[in-house]
C-alpha cells in the first residue's frame, strides 16, 4: 500500500511543479490564448475516441494496467512497485493474487486519480489519457524558439494516426511519454531550483514507469562528458559546483535499483520465462528492420518521418551543422530504437522470430514526441506554404484516424472481447454461482462485472472447489500451455458445453 501512495505523492507533486512552469512560460509569450486554443481544438479532434473504444488489442499489456487502476477502488493494493493483480476470486472476494513483471505501477495510479473520484469505467481511463494529451500538446507549443513557427511541433505530434489512435488506449507509453517530455523540456529550460527539481522528478516518475526510460540518461551523459572532456578539460576546477548537477541523477538511479526495482532482476526473470536472453543482436536483426518498416506506413509515421528528414537534410545543408536542439532529440531517439529493437518482444517472437508491425507502433509511442522536438529551432521564408501543408496533413491525419480507431476497436471485439461476451452470457444464464479457469483472465476482468470469479488456469491448485459452485474452463491448446507452464491438468473431470472460434471450448466441471 505504501508504494500506491508514494506513486500519488510524486504525480501530484509533479503536476504541481508542472503547472507552475508552463505558466510562468506562458507568461512570457504574446497571446498565449492562441496556443491554448489551438492545442485545446487538437486535443478534442485527435486524441478523443468519443465512444469508440480501443484497450490496445495486445495481451496482457493493453489489460493490465486499466485492470489494476479498477483493483485500487476495492483496496486491492500491490505489495511492490510492480503491478500485483487478482488471479484467482474476484474483485469483491479477492483469493490470490499474482505480479506481473515488468509491469509498474505508476502508470495505473494516475488513473486512480480519475477512477477514485469519477468511477472505473473505459470513458474515465480514456479522458485520463485525452487530459495527459493535451499536456504534452501545451509543452510541445511552448518549446520552439522561433514564435512563428510555435504550430509545427504540436500538428506534427497529430500527423501520426497510429499516435492518435494509442493515446486513448490503455497501455502505458502514452503516460511514459508525456514524462519524458516533461523531463526534456525541463533539462533544456531555464535554471530556477523549481524548474530543476521537476526535471529530478519526472526522471524518478519516468524510470518507475517504464525500466527502458533509463535511456533519459543518455542526454545527462553526454553532457557531462562534453564538458568534462572538452569545454572545461583546462578549467575544471572552475566549474565544479556547475557539475555537481549531475549527481542526484546517480542518486536517483541507486534509489531506484535499491529500493524500487532492480532491473537486472525482471531480466533475469523474464530470460527465465522465454528459455532465452532477453537482449540479443539476432534479435534487433529481425526487429530493427520490422520497426522502420513500421515507422513508413501511411496508416502510422510514414508523412511526419519524411518531412523530418527532409527537414534535417534542409538544415544540414544550409547551416552546414546540426546544432544540439536537434542532435540531443535525435540520438536520444536512436537510443531507444536500438533499445527497442535489441530487446526481445514476447514469448511469441522467441518461438517464431517474427514481429507484426503493429507489434512495433506501442513502443515507438514512447518516444515518437522527439520527432516534432526537432522542429523547435525551425526557421524558414515559407510561412503560407507551410501552413497550408500543415492544414492538408491535418485534414488526412484526421480521416485516417477515426478510420483506425473503427477498424481496430472492430478487430479488438472479435479477437479478444467477443468471446469474453459469448462465454459471460453463457455462464450468468446458466449458473447461480460460478468460476471461470482459463489463461487470459484480465479479458474478463475488465469487461465483467465486480463480482465476476475467475482463476488463472497456472493456479487451479489455489481453488478451493465447492459442490455450490459451477466451474468452467475455457481451453484452446492443451499442448502449448503444458510446454510453456508445465501443467498438469486431466480433462476427464470436465465436458465441453460451447464451441468458439479457434478451436476453443467451453468446458464445465463435472459435480
Amino acid at each position: 500500500m505504501g508504494q500506491y501512495y508514494l506513486c500519488i505523492v510524486l504525480i501530484i507533486f509533479l503536476f504541481i511543479l508542472l503547472i507552475h512552469e508552463l505558466i510562468w512560460d506562458f507568461r512570457s509569450i504574446q497571446k498565449p490564448y492562441k496556443r491554448i486554443l489551438l492545442c485545446l481544438v487538437l486535443t478534442l479532434l485527435f486524441k478523443y475516441n468519443y465512444g469508440v473504444y480501443f484497450y490496445g488489442l495486445e495481451y496482457e499489456d493493453a489489460y493490465a494496467f486499466s485492470f489494476c487502476a479498477r483493483q485500487f477502488l476495492y483496496n486491492i493494493f500491490p505489495s511492490s512497485f510492480l503491478i500485483d493483480a487478482v488471479s484467482v476470486g474476484s474483485l469483491t472476494e479477492p483469493m490470490f493474487t499474482s505480479t506481473y513483471g515488468g509491469h509498474f505501477i505508476m502508470y495505473p495510479t494516475f488513473l486512480s486519480l480519475f477512477t477514485n473520484i469519477f468511477g472505473w469505467s473505459p470513458t474515465i481511463l480514456s479522458i485520463a489519457n485525452t487530459s495527459i494529451a493535451f499536456f504534452i500538446l501545451l509543452i510541445l507549443s511552448i518549446l520552439p524558439k522561433n514564435q512563428k513557427y510555435w504550430f509545427i511541433p504540436p500538428v506534427l505530434y497529430c500527423c501520426a494516426p497510429i499516435i492518435n489512435l494509442f493515446t486513448t488506449c490503455f497501455l502505458s507509453e502514452i503516460f511514459s511519454s508525456f514524462i519524458c517530455l516533461i523531463f526534456v523540456y525541463t533539462y533544456f529550460r531555464g535554471k530556477s531550483i523549481y524548474n530543476y527539481i521537476l526535471c529530478l522528478v519526472s526522471f524518478l516518475v519516468a524510470i518507475m514507469c517504464k525500466r527502458e526510460n533509463l535511456a533519459l540518461l543518455t542526454i545527462p551523459a553526454i553532457e557531462f562528458v562534453y564538458l568534462v572532456l572538452w569545454k572545461y578539460r583546462f578549467n575544471i576546477r572552475k566549474h565544479i559546483v556547475e557539475l555537481l548537477k549531475y549527481i542526484p541523477f546517480l542518486l536517483i538511479i541507486g534509489v531506484y535499483f535499491l529500493f524500487i526495482q532492480n532491473v537486472f532482476s525482471i531480466e533475469k526473470i523474464e530470460s527465465k520465462d522465454i528459455e532465452n536472453a532477453t537482449f540479443s543482436i539476432q534479435y534487433m536483426t529481425i526487429l530493427f528492420p520490422a520497426f522502420i518498416k513500421a515507422m513508413f506506413s501511411i496508416e502510422a509515421f510514414s508523412f511526419v518521418l519524411t518531412i523530418t528528414i527532409a527537414w534535417l537534410i534542409f538544415f544540414l545543408i544550409r547551416n552546414k551543422r546540426l546544432t544540439s536542439d536537434i542532435v540531443f532529440p535525435f540520438v536520444l531517439f536512436c537510443v531507444y530504437l536500438i533499445l527497442y529493437t535489441s530487446h526481445y518482444r514476447g514469448y511469441f517472437f522467441i518461438k517464431e522470430e517474427r514481429v507484426s508491425s503493429f507489434e512495433t507502433y506501442r513502443y515507438i509511442n514512447n518516444f515518437f514526441y522527439l520527432i516534432p522536438l526537432m522542429f523547435i529551432s525551425m526557421k524558414c521564408k515559407f510561412f503560407k506554404q507551410i501552413r497550408l501543408i500543415a492544414c492538408i496533413a491535418l485534414i488526412f491525419s484526421l480521416y485516417t484516424t477515426y478510420s483506425l480507431r473503427l477498424k481496430m476497436s472492430e478487430l479488438e471485439y472479435q479477437e479478444r472481447f467477443k468471446e469474453v461476451q459469448m462465454v459471460s452470457n453463457y455462464m450468468q444464464a446458466n449458473s447461480s454461482k460460478s468460476v471461470l479457469i482459463c489463461e487470459n483472465i484480465l479479458l474478463y476482468q475488465n469487461m465483467c462485472d465486480d463480482d465476476f470469479s475467475v482463476c488463472d488456469i497456472r493456479l487451479c491448485n489455489k481453488l478451493n472447489t465447492s459442490s455450490q459452485t459451477d466451474y468452467y474452463l475455457l481451453l484452446s491448446d492443451l499442448d502449448y500451455l503444458k510446454e510453456r507452464y508445465s501443467l498438469n491438468m486431466d480433462l476427464q473431470e470436465f465436458y465441453p458445453v460451447m464451441v468458439l472460434d479457434d478451436g476453443k471450448y467451453l468446458y464445465k466441471r463435472k459435480n
